[in-house]
């Protein structure tokens, strides 16, 4: 039988890692909501004579979706919070983009944003902030730093304050008013996402639906619609919002009303290269595949958090509709301001650079003045870091210090191989080839070393060649730096498992966690924790154990110092100190004394396909 502390650290654990249109219509608006967007020539905000009505602007009521028509004029069924218009690639607000819903009419006014058009720019994603007090500095420091960088603008993909759903609102309505002055500094525009960390009071029994702040009262009521788009150049943006309430309790789904208004809203820029931001990953969501049956037929980019780990999605093992690329990103607060992600890279930030179809990225810690990473997009990086064959090694480098002028790289020290550099912005590109069977069978280190005005600084990558990707737990444990945060398949026996929803348990749906060996020895063992896995759902595989089976998941590294916190923020994953015992001895990373713990190695199952029954 299964101890309920080992079921309440599963559940503790799995929470951590929790066109434009051919012609508009000309017809006189005659619904409840009217009103015009035109060219505010002297941006003053309201509409003088002589100022012309745009067309084709998308205007919205959080439900349905219209163009506004050749004069500008737009009319709306008078229903929902916000009547909000999708800001023009080529065009830039005046005043705000959006008006809380009170009948009558309104106008919006745009200005001429030549910056804006094309298909080439950057921008930021910044994610998980977990804003209170005693971070206000951290973050004020990042803000600068963007400000240095310059990206046309930033996409906060949520969890903005420290733990709203468990605070009081007053306390909530603090952080947040903190989180709205400190970005109120940036230099470029910001567009704001709801994470489940903002939707206030929902996890504390003081704290009543009927009051002023609870849910999402603050965030509407400083930033405005949870959903929304905006055009930038060429590109559709989309912003969604799968933090839902059924029955009192928090699920993450995209409501009906919000699938409603993304399926005009499309509709209505057929054609168009999309950008998707939201706060938790597609796996997560209870109609994940209805979601993504809308946007196949789009090329689509899609952005989130809420893991605070930075992994690229991979597709072979969602096992439901094929969807578009989606990258995790790493928290602005790392391990919840206790140290790096999980994953292992620090706190940090996404730099994403669109260069008309190619969407590229890389993740950059705060206050890192050089970064070097290599693009893995292609297919030949699917089963990072095992690599087979011939591999053009794509080698971004990012330098506060200016432009990149010479690169190389090396396998295991050996002879330097000069790159191919293509100075770029935000970051400059180093290519050449690479046959690993000149290295063999094994890991290896590749070192890339760039120059730029201040010298030469190099990075280290651990890589294994050979053509099966899946690893021995035991090779895992012993390259863990070299795997984590990355896909990696394993193959075992399930000793025990225990899967939700089990009321006998105490486990809800979509959680649970099992052990999977691969030989004999807490080497060749280690849990694998499942946490909102709902598409393909988790329950599927309630009954694995004693069976064999092949994993997919990440690898991540979760320190003590954190597990063990005592404040209200960390105190929900305190308990895993009741069953320490319990767990293989080679998950628990020590000190160099050899009696104090000093982190937990683990792995996370983002999505139920990543588990195949043999």
């Amino acid at each position: 039988m299964i101890s309920r502390s080992l079921i309440a650290i599963l559940l503790s654990m799995a929470m951590i890692v929790p066109l434009l249109a051919d012609c508009a219509s000309e017809s006189e608006p005659t619904e409840g909501i009217t009103g015009v967007v035109f060219e505010d020539s002297n941006a003053n905000g309201s509409r003088d004579d002589g100022e012309r009505g745009i067309p084709g602007v998308i205007v919205s009521n959080g439900a349905s979706a219209r163009l506004s028509g050749k004069d500008g004029k737009y009319g709306l069924p008078e229903e929902g919070e916000f009547v909000f218009i999708t800001t023009p690639g080529d065009y830039a607000p005046t005043a705000s983009w959006y008006r809380r819903m009170s009948g009558g009419e309104f106008d919006f006014g745009l200005k001429p944003a030549p910056e804006k058009e094309g298909s080439e720019f950057a921008f930021a994603q910044i994610t998980d902030i977990h804003l209170d007090a005693d971070h206000i500095s951290d973050f004020s420091e990042l803000i600068a730093e963007l400000n240095q960088l310059a990206p046309d603008f930033v996409v906060a993909t949520g969890d903005l304050v420290a733990r709203g759903d468990k605070a009081a609102v007053a306390q909530a309505e603090e952080w947040f008013n903190m989180y709205r002055d400190a970005v109120a500094q940036l230099d470029v525009p910001l567009f704001n996402a709801v994470g489940n960390h903002d939707v206030v009071g929902i996890n504390r029994d003081d704290v009543a639906e009927t009051d002023p702040g609870f849910g999402k009262a603050i965030f509407a009521g400083l930033f405005g619609p949870t959903y929304y788009s905006f055009d930038w150049g060429e590109y559709h943006c989309v912003v969604l919002d799968p933090n839902d309430m059924a029955d009192g309790e928090q699920v993450y789904q995209i409501s009906p009303v919000q699938l409603q208004w993304l399926e005009e809203d499309l509709k209505l820029r057929k054609g168009s290269p999309l950008l998707v931001f939201y706060h938790e990953p597609t796996p997560t969501w209870r109609n994940r595949d209805a979601v993504l049956s809308v946007l196949e037929e789009y090329e689509t980019s899609m952005f989130c958090g809420h893991l605070h780990q930075d992994t690229l999605v991979a597709e072979s093992v969602l096992r439901t509709v094929a969807g578009p690329t989606e990258q995790i990103t790493g928290a602005v607060c790392g391990e919840w301001w206790y140290g790096p992600n999980p994953c292992g890279n620090p706190g940090g930030y996404r730099l994403v650079a669109v260069n008309g179809s190619d969407v590229a990225s890389l993740y950059k810690g705060t206050a890192e003045a050089r970064v070097i990473d290599l693009d893995r997009r292609d297919a030949a990086y699917q089963h990072w870091p095992v690599v087979d064959g011939q591999l053009q090694l794509a080698a971004q480098a990012y330098s506060a210090h200016g432009s990149i002028s010479a690169a190389s790289y090396q396998i295991d020290g050996g002879t330097p191989v000069a790159m191919e550099v293509e100075d770029g912005a935000p970051w400059s590109l180093a290519t050449a080839g690479w046959d690993t069977a000149t290295a063999g069978p094994g890991y290896h280190t590749i070192t890339i070393a760039a120059t730029d005005a201040a010298g030469t600084f190099s990075h280290d990558i651990e890589v294994r060649v050979g053509a099966d990707a899946r690893v021995p737990i035991a090779d895992l444990y012993a390259h863990f730096d070299a795997h984590q945060g990355y896909y990696v398949t394993l193959e075992g026996s399930v000793p025990f498992a225990a899967i939700g929803p089990s009321t006998t348990l105490g486990i809800p749906e979509g959680l649970g966690g099992f052990k999977l060996s691969d030989g004999v020895g807490d080497a060749n063992a280690i849990f694998i924790i499942a946490g909102e896995c709902f598409s393909p759902p988790l329950d599927e595989h309630k009954y694995i154990q004693g069976n064999s089976v092949r994993v997919v998941a990440v690898p991540l590294r979760l320190s003590w110092d954190f597990l063990t916190a005592s404040t209200e923020y960390q105190q929900s994953y305190s308990m895993v100190q009741q069953i320490i015992a319990m767990l293989p001895a080679s998950m628990l990373e020590k000190d160099a004394s050899g009696r104090n713990i000093v982190a937990v190695r683990g792995l996370r199952l983002i999505s139920a396909g990543g588990i195949t029954e043999l």
